[in-house]
């Protein structure tokens, strides 16, 4: 941020006043200085100084920014929170040594688990040493990019009691761990036992399990 500055000369013996930020300072680059609201008073040959706030320069998004975008990848937690990574997108019109990059708040589509699913990142700012130079041009001020949410795991062990001879159980069961569905969401888990013969030879073969 910088201020482009300008001075008038005032006669001797003549009121000087200056407006900066709604406040009116009495700037004297000779003589006594005084500051006040409203304040006229009695000077030197002075000048008055008029300050205004300068013109933040436009920068836009680099063409390929998409491809600089990380979403990174996420469990099924039941909300649409999203989690990215912009720190790598490339802003056209930055100077060179000026330190300006984006941040802002990304969700899913919806919470359901699911590759490339919709990514919506909203209320987009410029953050950095040197944003309050910079002013970012962009439609709707959102980005639309892809995420993947992966399945969360449900542990399930297998129960039951083995009697001499037997190949499998009579009756197997599973149990799960309760903590690992979250609150409020319906899963059934069931079990099937499934016997498969492979090898060289076992297309002439046929098999049966004897639980007698």
């Amino acid at each position: 941020m910088y201020a482009v500055i300008s001075a008038k000369r005032f006669n001797n013996k003549k009121e000087g006043m200056l407006k900066m930020r709604g406040t009116k300072i009495l700037a004297l680059l000779c003589g006594m200085v005084m500051l006040g609201d409203q304040m006229p008073v009695t000077v030197a040959p002075a000048y008055a100084v008029e300050s205004y706030k300068a013109e933040k320069t436009k920068i836009t998004l680099d063409e390929n920014f998409i491809d600089d975008i990380i979403v990174k990848e996420k469990v099924y937690d039941k909300t649409k929170d999203a989690e990215v990574d912009l720190s790598n997108v490339k802003l056209n019109g930055v100077s060179k040594d000026d330190k300006v990059s984006l941040t802002g708040k990304a969700e899913f589509d919806d919470e359901k688990a699911g590759e490339d699913k919709v990514v919506r990142i909203t209320d987009i700012k410029l953050t950095g040493d040197d944003s309050s130079k910079y002013e970012l041009s962009l439609d709707n001020n959102s980005i639309e990019t892809k995420g993947t949410v992966k399945p969360k795991t449900i542990r399930i062990k297998p129960t039951g009691a083995f009697a001499e001879g037997e190949i499998f159980p009579k009756n197997l069961t599973y149990v799960h761990e309760e903590k690992d569905i979250i609150e409020g969401d319906k899963v059934n888990i069931t079990a099937k036992v499934s016997v498969e013969c492979s090898g060289d030879d076992s297309k002439v073969y046929e098999y049966k399990i004897d639980n007698d």
